[in-house]
């Protein structure tokens, strides 16, 4: 589903540098992926790459599998087509911040069909489907701010599998909620998402959620030899 190799990133915050490496990184279909690190170990920042928002400074190789013949991300990239890379996401990618990012000004149903009608996929049914699955069809009419977290992150999951995207990438989709809800939404998320066809690609610094089945484990780790004064260097291992 997506390959890559030999990516640096650099962030700079002021006089501060922060930079990730990954030496070789494989995502394969149905395999739901787990990456942990502490915060500030650049969980996120891998997020942003995979979710091709994030320009990285060189990559050796980046391909993405959808069907049939492979993607070159890394020309896309480099030759600065937002276009191709937009129509990418769009068709794809689903994305679960950690607390919802739902839009304010749109019904819940209204916030999970936006994906499908951005990418021109809606289908008729689906958010019947999606809502009773994921128990959120009481929810429907009503606006973001009358759902608890709990309750918002459920909605966030139904929007990102809205259009039946290849994968989901699911940024500390836990961080905001209590133990008992963010059970059952890593628990949704790992279970449900997988048998409709998207893999599910989890960041979080809670390792609690390592009792969870996962197919595939990451670390990102800060490397303690690495960079200088003002550069924190950060990779990604297997585990």
């Amino acid at each position: 589903m997506l390959e890559l190799d030999g990516l640096v990133v650099s962030r700079r915050h002021g006089r501060s540098r922060f930079q990730l490496s990954v030496d070789r990184l494989v995502l394969l279909p149905d395999r739901p992926t787990l990456i942990r690190g502490r915060s500030g170990s650049g969980k996120s920042t891998l997020m942003d790459v995979l979710g091709l928002v994030l320009r990285p400074e060189r990559v050796g190789r980046f391909l993405f599998r959808a069907a049939g013949e492979p993607i070159d991300v890394g020309a896309l990239l480099e030759r600065r087509d937002d276009q191709a890379l937009t129509m990418l996401r769009r068709q794809y990618l689903g994305y679960m911040p950690q607390t919802g990012g739902l839009l304010p000004y749109l019904s819940v149903a209204d916030n999970i069909l936006l994906p499908a009608r951005l990418a021109d996929v809606e289908k008729p049914g689906y958010l019947d489907q999606l809502s009773r699955a994921l128990g959120i069809s009481r929810l429907l009419q009503m606006s973001p701010n009358q759902l608890s977290m709990g309750e918002r992150q459920r909605v966030s999951l139904a929007r990102a599998l809205a259009h039946r995207p290849r994968m989901i990438l699911a940024d500390e989709p836990t961080a905001s909620l209590d133990p008992v809800s963010g059970t059952a939404v890593m628990e949704l998320l790992l279970d449900y998402a997988p048998s409709q066809g998207t893999t599910p690609i989890v960041a979080t610094h809670d390792d609690q959620l390592l009792k969870h089945g996962v197919a595939q484990m990451l670390r990102v780790e800060v490397d303690e030899s690495g960079g200088d004064g003002d550069t924190v260097a950060s990779r990604v291992v297997s585990e």
